[in-house]
């Protein structure tokens, strides 16, 4: 499973959708009806699985499904760095 495939399948999950309905540019908010509680989990289930850190101020301004999966490339591409 690719991490596109992991992260919608995760995000609809939350959102009780099918993953095939989550788009790249869907709102978590306004469009996927994710909750504060549901990004904590998200973000939980990423960290967990991949050992990252992924701090309140990075997640804050994150709105789409597309800047959620940048965000995660971003942090795996540090964390294989390190």
């Amino acid at each position: 499973m690719t991490l596109d495939d992991e992260l919608r399948t995760v995000v609809a999950k939350a959102s009780g959708l099918q993953a095939g309905d989550v788009d790249d540019h869907d709102a978590l908010h306004d469009d996927l009806g994710i909750s504060s509680l549901d990004l904590i989990e998200i973000y939980g289930h990423f960290e967990e699985k991949y050992d990252l850190v992924i701090t309140d101020d990075e997640a804050a301004p994150i709105a789409t499904l597309a800047q959620m999966r940048s965000l995660i490339e971003s942090k795996m591409a540090a964390a294989k760095v390190h």
